[in-house]
């Protein structure tokens, strides 16, 4: 199982529930170090985890951060694809155009560069897990997060597309869309709002551990909401 953005705070939930299980963890971001201590505070197996240095958006990265897997498993049969990011704040007209290419990079690029590497292996076992994040604003207008918007649902589409492609292959493909996640740094950039409407990290990791299980083998394609009580 890979893991991206594995040192972020929404992957530290999600490691945290599937390290209870009998998977193989490949975790993967391009600064390790909560990974590393975050495996050594969870007991886990040396056997059973890889860390490895890898930046999403880079083709060569990802080659190597793959090379580096054989080395110790022998395939990646289920994709958790969490590395991503969030930028706003002005209106689709005033953003800058290293903003553009950044969101898009990381929240959607990347994801067709791990399933360019990764699906073709899949599709020869006949079995493959893949998710993605995407997010609620890819459904709706937002107001001065419309590039942010946009590279999540192209994220959402994506997911949709190599859904339908994999149907007869063996490989389920779902998205999961989240409102306003209930972190430490969004309480300091939200300072005011309710964060009793927004949602829990382990919740989203609870769809995750549902998504990647037998209980989801008839679900491929859909955008799951996880929107909590956010309107």
């Amino acid at each position: 199982m890979l893991i991206t953005g594995a040192s972020g705070v929404f992957s530290d939930s999600v490691i945290r529930l599937l390290s209870k299980k009998d998977y193989n963890l490949i975790l993967t971001d391009i600064n390790t170090d909560k990974c590393n201590k975050l495996v050594k505070e969870l007991l886990i197996d040396e056997k059973s985890y890889l860390i490895d240095s890898c930046d999403v958006t880079d083709e060569e990265s990802i080659d190597q951060m793959l090379k580096s897997t054989k080395t110790k498993f022998e395939s990646i049969d289920i994709l958790i694809h969490i590395a991503g990011t969030y930028r706003g704040g002005n209106p689709a007209h005033e953003t800058a155009l290293n903003t553009w290419d950044f969101l898009f990079n990381l929240n959607a690029k990347s994801f067709l560069l791990l399933a360019k590497k990764i699906v073709p292996s899949m599709i020869k076992k006949k079995y493959g897990v893949i998710i993605t994040i995407s997010s609620k604003s890819a459904m709706e207008k937002s107001p001065n997060s419309g590039v942010y918007a946009a590279s999540k649902s192209a994220t959402f589409k994506l997911t949709e597309s190599l859904a339908n492609e994999l149907l007869d292959k063996g490989i389920r493909v779902n998205t999961i869309l989240p409102s306003i996640i209930d972190t430490k740094q969004n309480r300091e950039m939200m300072s005011g709002s309710d964060f009793s409407k927004w949602v829990h990290l382990d919740s989203v990791a609870n769809v995750i551990n549902f998504l990647i299980s037998d209980n989801a083998k008839d679900i491929s394609g859909a955008g799951i909401p996880v929107y909590g009580r956010v309107s």
